[in-house]
């Protein structure tokens, strides 16, 4: 954020230049702790339970997940920590918390669609484990009240001879 030659200065004892400035930079000022409220707050958090019903380990096994775009519908790229100020006019600072430790799924953004991939490592038979280490954070807009969402899920495994496959559907309810 460029140092606008300001600080946390009640707006009484601003300029009319420094509220101008601030006023024009209202979005950029506020973007992380927006971010952070949309997914953070507001998004559900989604993951799956994957099962090996299999009687030995599979390896290096990996998941994706194919999410139809659609209208209303929004995913997390990455995890937004809560800016480190609530002082909406001093540089947003990410905390010092476990941002960097905390592995969340790569998300890409397709024309039609929006891919959503992670390395799960091994799958021991009979124990159940989570596709992604971390939840995705996918907002479900009101328009998408009463409507279904097919996501297409691809697990790929060394000792597997082809990808499973399985179709999952989200019942959007308000």
């Amino acid at each position: 954020m460029a140092n606008l030659g300001w600080r946390a200065a009640p707006y009484e004892q601003r300029s009319s230049e420094q509220l101008r400035k601030n006023l024009e930079n209202v979005k950029e000022t506020y973007r992380q702790a927006d971010l952070h409220a949309l997914y953070e707050e507001h998004a559900s958090q989604v993951n799956f339970s994957i099962l090996n019903e299999g009687e030995t380990y599979v390896e290096d096994v990996s998941m994706n997940v194919r999410i139809p775009k659609v209208h209303g519908l929004r995913v997390a790229p990455k995890i937004y920590q809560e800016p480190a100020s609530s002082d909406p006019f001093e540089p947003a600072s990410l905390s010092a918390s476990a941002i960097w430790l905390r592995h969340y799924p790569s998300v890409k953004n397709y024309k039609d669609y929006i891919s959503v991939a992670d390395s799960v490592g091994t799958l021991r038979h009979g124990i159940p484990a989570r596709a992604f280490e971390e939840p995705l954070r996918i907002v479900f807009g009101p328009e998408l009240v009463g409507h279904k969402l097919s996501l297409e899920c691809t697990l790929r495994g060394k000792q597997l001879r082809t990808p499973r496959k399985e179709t999952l559907i989200i019942e959007v309810t308000g």
